[in-house]
């Protein structure tokens, strides 16, 4: 079986992660994998050690890359075609329209009106199936009009490996932070959307309050700039910190401990899943995405959404000291991300997945979600 992954310039850490295991952990003689990229300048610096064919579009436009794609299709004869972003379906669907079984895989329910249409559209113009990252982010997709049939649900795996790399190399000192400060950290990438304006909030009347906090922001975002001058009257000034692009999202989570997820949006819960497995404390509004993974008083700390910034700000603010201690909730959350987060079970069913793609049988035949929905 010889696979395409096609990436785009909205693919993040979580892209990076799962396409970078699979290309680790495949059979080669069962399934070859291709990399490539309609936006291969983003792509080079998202997975610099990896091997990445440019096939890029022209003036913004998905359909002007279907040229250069059709032509490694011709070359390279794919079976599958696993697209990693609407963009990268959109692209791969006018190069291909009636060949390839087409893959998108999906990790944020919040989908864009835009991103949307595109998917709605690459449906209706031939097969495609849709590998979903939570049960809420199928939920989503089916709601909006794309078929539950063709939906399938593939938790991320995370590697306790690199997490026990990355605790041997101290993020602490590399970040200047020391040992017994408070440290939280919030999700990649850095959004309004996400709860931003609501963890700078908190960190800030934390400091305030006398607490020796300091507040991670790794990634970046348009909204960056605002949040910056949001920051700006934190006091102390280092009391949050912007890392953009120095460390990856997932090493950089083991310097903390407590991930603040402030939004009232449902979120991509893949960062949930990788505190979870770093014994790092989730805080955050009882969203249904993020409800799915924990329980109050169980395995994290949720509380009920507010509709203000501000006020979920005072109600983060408020628990940080809690999340902080919350030694027995982080032993039953990591417990549970070895369970429902293996890499080698992701990967599995990832190519059990293209299988039943290949078998045209339902695309969800022999993958069972691990996790325990509890809302």
């Amino acid at each position: 079986m010889r696979a395409l992954h096609l990436l785009d310039s909205t693919c993040g850490w979580e892209q990076r992660l799962a396409v970078t295991q699979m290309l680790d952990r495949f059979d080669t003689k069962i399934v070859e994998c291709v990399v490539a990229s309609i936006d291969p300048a983003h792509t080079a610096g998202l997975l610099p050690d990896t091997d990445v064919v440019s096939t890029p579009r022209r003036f913004g436009l998905p359909a002007l890359a279907a040229p250069s794609i059709r032509s490694l299709g011709l070359a390279q004869s794919f079976d599958i075609i696993h697209a990693w972003g609407a963009p990268a379906a959109a692209a791969a669907r006018a190069a291909l329209p009636d060949k390839s079984p087409l893959v998108i895989s999906i990790f944020d329910p919040g989908l864009s009106t835009s991103d949307m249409r595109i998917l709605l559209a690459v449906q209706a113009s031939g097969p495609c199936i849709f590998s979903c990252s939570a049960e809420r982010v199928r939920r989503r997709l089916v709601e909006q009009g794309i078929d539950f049939d063709s939906c399938a649900v593939v938790r991320p795996g995370v590697d306790f490996k690199t997490i026990r790399e990355a605790n041997d190399q101290n993020f602490r000192d590399k970040l200047g932070i020391d040992r017994d400060c408070f440290v939280a950290i919030a999700p990649d990438p850095p959004t309004f959307r996400g709860g931003l304006r609501s963890a700078i909030w908190a960190t800030t009347m934390h400091a305030h309050l006398g607490s020796g906090i300091r507040l991670l922001v790794p990634g970046d975002s348009a909204d960056m700039a605002d949040l910056r001058k949001l920051a700006a009257n934190a006091e102390p000034a280092d009391s949050v910190i912007f890392t953009g692009g120095r460390y990856r999202f997932e090493e950089l989570m083991t310097a903390a401990d407590v991930l603040i997820c402030g939004g009232v949006d449902d979120v991509s819960t893949t960062a949930i899943a990788w505190a979870m497995a770093c014994g790092v404390t989730v805080l955050s509004p009882a969203i249904y995405s993020v409800a799915e993974l924990l329980s109050n008083d169980l395995n994290g700390i949720l509380f009920k959404a507010e509709d203000s910034w501000t006020r979920r700000g005072r109600q983060i603010c408020a628990r940080l000291d809690r999340a902080r201690n919350a030694a027995k909730l982080r032993e039953v959350a990591r417990g549970q991300a070895y369970e429902v987060f293996s890499v080698r079970r992701s990967v599995d069913q990832h190519r059990q997945l293209y299988d039943n793609i290949l078998a045209g049988v339902t695309p969800s035949n022999n993958i069972a979600d691990p996790a325990t929905v509890t809302v």
